[in-house]
């Protein structure tokens, strides 16, 4: 911020939700907001075992997909260790994402704080599936016939999703998790808070984050995609390298017979951790075949490459859908109805992007250099987080 002594210091809490990917991108905005003069600690919390939930499990990685929702059960039970924890620091605002709890939290006290639903998706997730106008009946199969096409006033119309993805990807959101269903717990979250940040430019997703905080009727605060910065490459995992060791030792029992041989030569089969930012800054990464998750949907467009997008969950089929149809900048592998992709369909898909001569590779190199320029820009990230800590403070000065 240009003059940090202009403005009150601000005192935040972050409470994630326990996944890796939710924990990094509240990292990475605390990393920002410490940066302009707000210090931050670490507190523990302890999970409280549950019946159903593994032994010592504290992260969804800790727990297969069809026992998540004890996960959420014991998440929702930490509430009383959080709220001593806020009665002890007072804070001005808590950022969280599921814990439909904080807002209830900070109503009625005189040292009462604000409420931040600090949402990871990509808008295009939230805005597609879970806004008011949306209401999703609780019988899956009308679910999937309302899922098909877009809400009552949605700003693209070119995103949909295929009979068999809604088919496949909607009953996740009626799991029940805890004393609410999946769907509940985030349209609860989002509905209870004060306001809604994201992780986006205006730039890119302005008319879907204009649809959400419309459909909230909330204010809605955009921090940029926050993209981390690649390490130097002399550091590395040391301490760690036993771990890496023992956990490598468990690849091959996922691969193909003889896979790892067959390609030996023209690719590296790595099960431990890689230095994923490094290498998609090398200029010999030609093309990306990711996922879209929510990191990888900010640091695809901002590094100099093709990309083929994988999806397999709900939230990573609209951010594909959204990077192919309205941003134009991948290529989405063709999936069957059983939602098995073949290696034919994936060979074709990059086949097509890194085939230079071709009017589709052209395009979308095009489109991304675009995208490219405007996340590379360290004014507009700047101006992006001097611009969300002042709402922060409007927020703050606003009436209860």
């Amino acid at each position: 911020m240009g003059n940090p002594d202009d403005t009150k210091q601000l005192h935040v809490v972050m409470y994630p939700w326990i996944a890796y990917g939710h924990l990094i991108s509240f990292l990475h905005l605390s990393n920002k907001l410490a940066e302009r003069g707000t210090s931050y600690r670490f507190f523990p919390v302890a999970i409280p075992q549950v019946h159903g939930l593994p032994p010592g499990a504290e992260t969804n990685s800790d727990v297969p997909s069809h026992l998540v929702n004890h996960l959420f059960d014991a998440f929702d039970k930490t509430k009383p260790q959080v709220q001593s924890y806020l009665n002890d620091l007072k804070p001005d605002l808590v950022f969280y994402d599921k814990a439909y709890c904080i807002p209830d939290l900070g109503r009625g006290r005189i040292d009462g704080f604000k409420s931040v639903n600090y949402t990871t998706a990509h808008p295009i997730a939230v805005a597609f599936c879970i806004t008011p106008s949306r209401e999703l009946e609780k019988e899956i199969n009308d679910s999937v016939e309302i899922l098909l096409k877009p809400p009552p006033g949605f700003p693209s119309p070119v995103i949909c999703l295929k009979r068999h993805e809604a088919q496949r990807l909607v009953p996740p959101l009626f799991f029940k998790c805890g004393q609410l269903t999946f769907y509940d717990w985030l349209t609860t979250s989002l509905r209870e808070a004060d306001a809604v940040a994201i992780r986006s430019y205006r730039e890119i997703d302005g008319p879907l984050c204009d649809y959400i905080a419309q459909e909230y009727a909330k204010p809605m605060l955009l921090t940029g995609p926050l993209l981390p910065k690649a390490l130097p490459e002399e550091s590395s995992l040391e301490g760690e390298k036993w771990v890496i060791s023992w956990l490598n030792k468990f690849v091959t029992e996922a691969l193909p017979e003889g896979f790892k041989e067959r390609v030996e030569g023209r690719g590296v089969v790595y099960g431990g951790w890689v230095p994923q930012l490094q290498i998609l800054q090398h200029p010999s990464t030609g093309c990306f075949v990711n996922h879209c998750g929510g990191g990888a949907m900010w640091e695809s467009p901002a590094n100099d490459f093709q990309i083929v997008l994988l999806p397999f969950t709900l939230e990573q089929t609209l951010g594909a859908r959204f990077m192919v149809e309205e941003l134009k900048v991948a290529v989405e592998v063709e999936t069957e109805e059983s939602m098995w992709i073949s290696k034919e369909g994936l060979s074709e898909a990059v086949k097509l992007v890194m085939d230079g001569g071709s009017p589709v590779a052209n395009e979308l190199k095009r489109n991304h250099a675009k995208i490219r320029a405007l996340l590379s820009s360290k004014d507009t990230e700047e101006t992006y987080m001097d611009n969300f800590i002042r709402d922060l403070q409007v927020l703050l000065e606003s009436k209860n």
